[in-house]
């Protein structure tokens, strides 16, 4: 006879897959007939668009292309040019634990990009991209919460409560906008748009009702050429506001965000500076919920047979935003007049392990457009290694999301030009928990002589046996042998001898 439970309610998805892929795109392209032959490349600046993600089951595919511009100098001229190349990149992921339908979260970035002369006539463009996926597959718990049975049986329930971390929710939107920006009065008027870089960025997510409400800012940073020549570069900032169904999320819930640019163009009209862009907003909202379940069962008025599985769940130990400050010189062989133009871009993350810490590397290509105090032009890039630790037990694991470069400052400097940055990024520890607890029980015949057992035993208690145990094994219960034995907890001595009511 199959005795009923009911399941613990824990409808939510699991995180089959977080991981970073690292992978590199080349293309060659032909300098237009527009522009005179190449002698060298300044500076390089990029941005990821990600068009494409196709889930099925055991596999997904990412896509996308890389807006790419150089700023080049011709042979025998002064004045440089903006050349303009797209790279499309496509990424295969397999895994038999991606389900068709699961839900993707993906967030590509730029580690490094740069563009070489091939000839005069042709350039080589190449890009180190790193894209942060998350995959999310519904799941369920096996366990159950509450077992119902026959009075006679006299159903014994060994509960166990647990706070464990799980996503609830995992919501997306794309939404676009335009807009025409204006410059300070102090700069002069642009004529061209020669670079320009978009880093979306969410700085809040929360819930509020049924609603997830994200804001944030695309940054976009442009060098411009004035009408009489003059190099100049200024940031942007265009806030955003966008509202997305929570999906059932409650409000105590913390939002992870994903944002990837799908497209955008800048370009310098008759108003000022015309923007256009269209954004993937992608929210997964993670919850600390209690949870409690059967651990084990037994009958005292009959034979109860339970059945156990075990259950893999996490617990979330720490969630934090880490902000490692950065400071490098530069040297340079002749002396730097102005930085025309900066930018630091976060690459790839390597992982060691020192005892109870987990020591972060993370390599930073820093790059700069310098001007001498004659007006000659040239380009500084260099690497920089940047280790950043945390407290992290063997047994847990990091994951890091919004991996990204604030409050970039460059200037000359004594020798060179000198680089301040933070290095920011968030970090949830997480511990994983294996729950052992009985999805199923029956009653079951009962063995030949044990409607004869004895009414009272005397037992010595063994090392590391527990009370539920002894009710167990004798079908009496915990509260009975407390009694007869004038128990006030369940805390027992080795070598105690009780006396266990049957």
């Amino acid at each position: 006879m199959e005795l009923e439970l009911q399941r613990i309610d824990w409808s939510g998805f699991d995180a089959v897959l977080e991981s970073t892929l690292y992978q590199e795109e080349t293309l060659e392209s032909i300098v237009p007939d527009t522009c005179p032959d190449l002698a060298r490349v300044l500076e390089t600046a990029a941005t990821v668009c990600l068009t494409g993600r196709e889930i099925a089951q055991g596999g997904l595919r990412l896509s996308g292309c890389v807006k790419l511009s150089a700023l080049c100098l011709p042979e025998g001229e002064g004045m440089p040019r903006s050349l303009a190349l797209t790279i499309p990149f496509a990424a295969n992921v397999q895994n038999p634990r991606i389900l068709s339908r699961g839900k993707v979260t993906a967030a590509p970035r730029l580690c490094a990009a740069d563009v070489t002369i091939v000839n005069p006539r042709k350039v080589l463009g190449r890009v180190n991209l790193a894209l942060d996926l998350q995959v999310y597959c519904p799941s369920d718990s096996p366990l159950c919460g509450d077992c119902e049975g026959p009075q006679e049986v006299g159903v014994q329930q060994r509960r166990r409560e647990e706070r464990l971390w799980s996503v609830t929710a995992v919501q997306e939107k794309v939404f676009s906008f335009q807009d025409t920006l204006s410059l300070p009065a102090s700069l002069p008027a642009p004529a061209e748009v020669l670079l320009c870089r978009l880093e979306p960025r969410c700085t809040e997510g929360r819930v509020i009702g049924s609603r997830i409400i994200l804001k944030g800012a695309a940054r976009l940073q442009a060098l411009f050429r004035s009408g009489e020549g003059e190099l100049f570069s200024h940031r942007f900032e265009l806030p955003f506001s966008q509202i997305l169904e929570s999906g059932g999320a409650g409000e105590e819930g913390e939002v992870l965000t994903q944002l990837c640019v799908r497209d955008f163009s800048c370009a310098v009209d008759s108003g000022g500076v015309s923007v256009s862009l269209e954004l993937l907003a992608q929210a997964a909202v993670g919850q600390r919920r209690p949870v409690e379940y059967i651990a084990d069962l037994y009958g005292t008025g009959g034979a109860v047979e339970p059945q156990m599985d075990s259950w893999h769940a996490w617990s979330l130990e720490e969630d934090r935003e880490v902000e490692q400050s950065v400071r490098e010189l530069v040297e340079t062989a002749l002396p730097v007049h102005t930085v025309v133009d900066a930018c630091c871009l976060a690459g790839g993350v390597t992982r060691k392990r020192e005892g109870e810490r987990l020591v972060l590397e993370v390599t930073c290509q820093m790059q700069a457009l310098c001007q001498s105090a004659e007006g000659g032009l040239s380009a500084l890039t260099r690497q920089v290694m940047v280790p950043v630790a945390l407290e992290c037990p063997g047994e847990d694991t990091l994951n890091l999301s919004d991996l990204r470069v604030e409050e970039l400052y460059a200037a000359p400097a004594a020798g060179g030009v000198e680089f301040r940055f933070n290095l920011c990024f968030r970090a949830l520890r997480l511990r994983e928990a294996e729950l052992t607890g009985v999805t199923g029980a029956q009653l079951v015949q009962e063995e030949e002589g044990e409607s004869r057992r004895p009414s009272l035993v005397l037992r010595r208690v063994a090392c590391g046996e527990e009370l539920w145990s002894l009710a167990r094994d004798y079908r009496t219960t915990v509260e009975e042998i407390m009694a007869v034995n004038h128990l006030s907890d369940e805390v027992m001595e080795e070598e105690k001898m009780l006396l266990i009511p049957r």
